[in-house]
């Protein structure tokens, strides 16, 4: 591996590296505070005689490909110009995605890194991107801050469960609703009291079940009480209706 600058050749660069990736943008804190969607990198740059490299400002390129050799680069981030990596007794420091993010990459398999230093090409082998503890959480448990991906709720497939147990619990310790539910015109269509009060096409249900609007309970349905949606309005009681 080698490269030119200052009209010097350096030949055999030795490059240690140190990958934080922060818990590959899946670790959650407890303050549920947004992530850092960077990877620190830190390494060291030698020649042959394994003597530090001059102090200065380098170009350098880095890519992330799905493999170990070969392929085409996945995401590419160049820091040239303004933005050169400071490197002092051959060690530099660098954010990956401080200038171009990572915008669609998929950190959800195995990843490798290319460095190429003043256009010097590739340094080879490539470096696997590792992981840190609290992403195996998230990663290899399949859980998240010790919940199991089974017990999430999904809006992009059919929820469904076989257990013998409830499968939504929900607990409301507050005076705030346990529930509201909205139509397509930001109408509520239902919505749970956490006093146990249930009131469809309300927001505010009076009694135990408040209906706002007609209603039809089919052919020789029978009722308890549908009470109206305020303590003045009046209460309706059915023995049996038909359609």
């Amino acid at each position: 591996m080698k490269y030119y600058s200052s009209n010097k050749k350096i030949i055999g660069f030795v490059l240690t590296i140190v990958l934080i990736v922060n818990g590959l943008f899946v670790a959650i804190s407890t303050a549920h505070a947004a992530i850092n969607k960077e990877i620190n990198y830190q390494g060291k740059l030698t020649n042959t005689s394994n003597v530090a490299v001059a102090d200065g400002l380098y170009t350098i390129v880095f890519k992330l490909y799905t493999q170990l050799s070969g392929g085409a680069a996945i995401w590419t981030e160049t820091l040239n110009s303004s933005n050169k990596v400071q490197v002092t007794n051959g060690l530099f420091s660098v954010m990956l995605a401080s200038t171009t993010p990572f915008t669609g990459v998929d950190f959800n398999q195995t990843l490798y890194l290319g460095v190429n230093v003043e256009s010097d090409g590739e340094m080879s082998p490539r470096k696997i991107i590792g992981s840190v503890p609290s992403a195996f959480v998230a990663d290899i448990a399949n859980t998240v801050q010790g919940v199991n991906a089974s017990e999430f709720m999904r809006n992009d497939v059919q929820n469904a469960t076989s257990s013998t147990g409830t499968f939504l619990n929900i607990i409301q310790s507050g005076s705030g609703k346990i529930a509201e539910f909205f139509g397509s015109a930001t109408q509520s269509v239902l919505s749970l009291l956490s006093n146990g009060n249930v009131g469809i096409g309300t927001t505010s249900p009076w009694r135990t079940l408040s209906v706002s609007g007609s209603s039809d309970l089919g052919s020789n349905a029978l009722a308890g009480y549908f009470t109206a949606t305020t303590s003045t309005a009046s209460t309706f009681p059915y023995a049996s209706t038909t359609a």
